[in-house]
């Protein structure tokens, strides 16, 4: 052993650190074993910082100088006392490694930061992480190498010791290459590859599933909005990959999964999404085999129908997509409140605002008296007066907050004329999505158009129903539209992301939709 080593703070252990910390969830609560922590224990002392039941740092028995030192940086980082263990081990001694593992009940994670220095130690050092995750047949092994040489390989010796390795990024560092890869038991109960992660990404919500190639679900987890317009294209992809990580550790994963379908709101162009798309392929190798990213208005539509369709939201925002039986998708709207949104709960409570306006100011006379809806307006907001409302629309406009004022007026002035008016035009703007769209419909289409409605405007369906017959049959001379069966999805979309991950790798996953018909509109 040369005594050098154990000295230096290397790269390597630095950005396993760092990988640590970035999977700070993965780590909560967990069993960690640290191979080779020299005096620093970084990895190690992150994951404890991180939440770790127990971090147990091990180096060579014969060097207590940096095991000395090791217990005085756990002290002088403020580990509790009972979180850490400082322990000598010789990797190369199985009776060594089984005094060790006696002591647990379970282990979760093997940390080594460039422990694969020297080629003369890959055989033992492979040997002895073989036999921790055969006695921990769940146990992960993260590791971190510098690139001394390119000819350096241990893919014989883990396939001798019945073991697997995923890469997971490449970085730079000081001029170094470092490699950030997992090592896993190859016997594990569960073949990853077989299974396909869905994620329905919202602004606010985020759902993820997990299916097999059999169409089985093995749970669904709940998670913050994803959005990429908002958090950023490689946070959402950390995130997201931080997600999976934890979902699979939950599972009893080891593996990368099959593949990986995301649908996250706002994901429309497609340049950006293979942006994140190649993110997750270069940061996150260990996650899955495959990555596909869309919009969440297509993941509702694959889950929804196995030959393609129509979905119309109608929350907030509005938007239309189709998802041909090919995968090509088509769009009408979608663009956000300043030029789109026609029909959607932002537009209704815009539109009802404007009427009050409108007709206080004499621009354009209301249809019917504005009595009950300014009334309902200035309850909602907690304003004196309509210029109250101007605060909300400018200063601090909050385009869910404007919206919410729909909900008022659908619960508690139904029947008031106007607010029937107000509805009726967003019913029709709502259906000339569907008439717009209609130009990509193949004939077999247009004899039975299925839609899948989602958003909570659809709630008021007996306010929006005339208004949106209007809009299809609107410009539908000759009748082009012959019938629209309308559809409610029962299930989380997040589904349909992982049908179409699978998919995109070329397998068809059998599943039963879960929709209902909510109503059939026919055309002459």
């Amino acid at each position: 052993m040369n005594v050098e080593y154990w000295k230096h703070v290397w790269p390597s252990s630095e950005v396993l650190g760092e990988f640590v910390n970035s999977n700070a969830s993965l780590f909560r609560n967990t069993t960690v074993v640290e191979l080779g922590a020299g005096a620093t224990g970084i990895p190690g002392i992150v994951a404890s910082k991180c939440g770790a039941e127990l971090v147990i740092l091990t180096e060579h028995p014969h060097n207590q100088q940096a095991l000395d030192l090791l217990k005085l940086n756990c002290i002088r980082n403020a580990l509790r006392d009972s979180s850490f263990l400082v322990q000598g081990l010789d990797w190369e001694s199985i009776p060594a490694i089984d005094s060790l593992l006696d002591q647990l009940h379970h282990l979760d994670f093997i940390l080594a930061a460039d422990v694969f220095y020297d080629p003369k130690v890959f055989e033992s050092l492979v040997a002895a992480i073989a036999h921790i995750v055969d006695r921990f047949t769940s146990a992960q092994c993260f590791f971190t190498y510098e690139e001394r040489d390119s000819e350096w390989s241990i893919e014989d010796l883990l396939f001798l010791n019945s073991l697997q390795c995923s890469p997971i990024r490449k970085i730079q560092s000081n001029q170094k290459t470092i490699h950030i890869g997992v090592i896993y038991s190859s016997r594990a109960t569960m073949k990853s590859t077989s299974f396909f992660a869905g994620i329905e990404g919202g602004a606010t919500q985020s759902h993820l599933v997990i299916i097999d190639d059999r169409g089985k679900k093995y749970g669904e987890w709940s998670h913050k909005g994803l959005n990429y317009h908002l958090e950023g294209r490689e946070n959402v992809a950390n995130e997201i990959a931080e997600w999976i990580r934890s979902v699979k550790k939950q599972l009893g994963m080891n593996g990368p999964l099959g593949a990986v379908g995301m649908g996250l709101s706002g994901a429309e162009d497609e340049s950006v999404n293979e942006h994140v798309v190649g993110i997750l392929r270069r940061q996150h190798g260990d996650v899955a085999n495959e990555f596909f990213l869309t919009s969440d208005s297509v993941i509702t539509i694959a889950a929804t129908f196995n030959k393609g369709g129509v979905v119309v939201v109608a929350g907030t925002g509005s938007s239309c997509r189709l998802l041909k039986a090919d995968g090509t998708v088509c769009g009408v709207g979608g663009w956000g409140h300043q030029i789109g949104d026609g029909g959607s709960g932002y537009w209704i409570a815009n539109r009802a605002i404007r009427y009050v306006f409108d007709d206080e100011d004499g621009l354009s006379p209301s249809p019917y008296p504005i009595t009950t809806v300014k009334r309902l307006l200035l309850e909602h907001f907690n304003i004196k007066d309509k210029i109250g409302i101007l605060d909300s629309l400018y200063a601090n406009f909050k385009k869910a907050h404007i919206a919410s004022f729909t909900g008022k007026l659908a619960k508690e002035a139904a029947n008031d004329p106007l607010v029937k008016v107000v509805f009726h035009e967003a019913g029709v703007l709502l259906g000339s999505h569907v008439r717009a769209i209609s130009s990509h419909f193949d004939q077999e289409m247009l004899l039975d158009v299925p839609v899948v409605l989602v958003g909570s405007v659809f709630k008021s369906w007996s306010l929006v129903k005339a208004g949106f017959i209007e809009g299809v049959r609107k410009g539908n001379e000759g009748s082009r539209i012959k019938k629209v069966t309308l559809y409610l999805l029962e299930e989380t979309p997040a589904v349909g992301a992982a049908l179409l991950a699978a998919r995109n790798v070329s397998v068809e996953v059998p599943h039963q939709q879960t929709s209902v018909v909510f109503d059939v509109l026919t055309f002459d």
